[in-house]
């Protein structure tokens, strides 16, 4: 699998990993309600900084895709960084003591979604080959990109409901 999805993809996977383990263990380290609120409040806000004012945002005037040979996976290191953040943001949110009263709709979609995430991140990047080699479309045009992405999520999400129940 690994010489399959190449060396981008795994260059990743500690981002997603960091949710996962996020998730699964959030219950097991006790926390007060008050510190899980600071630390998820305190969070939010290098969230935002990461976001809009570093230079990797995509707000930022020299913001790059992607240099190659990696591209998008040029900037592993910024992503490992802000993906261990907003899992602690996922750690803290679950110890915190907030509820959120969510419609059930939206409820059962973010739950699909999260079941989906390893799917997401092995398939997306041969699907968006595949379909770059089919279609004819400009890649720097978000009218152009935005379908073709709804459309590789469409596509996770069919071979997800495959593969993730295995």
């Amino acid at each position: 699998v690994c010489l399959i999805v190449g060396i981008k993809i795994l260059l990743l996977f500690p981002v997603w990993f960091f949710g996962t383990l996020a998730y699964k263990y959030s219950g097991q380290f006790l926390l007060t309600r008050q510190a899980g609120r600071l630390i998820f409040f305190g969070n939010l806000i290098i969230v935002f900084v990461l976001t809009f004012l570093s230079d990797f945002s995509v707000f930022a005037d020299d913001f790059v895709f992607g240099k190659p040979p990696l591209f998008f996976s040029s900037r592993f290191v910024f992503d490992w960084l802000y993906g261990l953040v907003v899992a602690v943001n996922i750690y803290s949110v679950n110890i915190s003591g907030f509820e959120f009263k969510m419609p059930v709709i939206i409820d059962r979609f973010i739950r699909y979604l999260s079941s989906i995430t390893f799917s997401l991140y092995l398939f997306h990047v041969p699907i968006l080959y595949f379909i770059a080699s089919l279609a004819f479309y400009d890649k720097a045009s978000y009218l152009h990109t935005l379908p073709i992405l709804m459309g590789v999520i469409l596509l996770v999400g069919a071979m997800a409901n495959i593969s993730e129940k295995q």
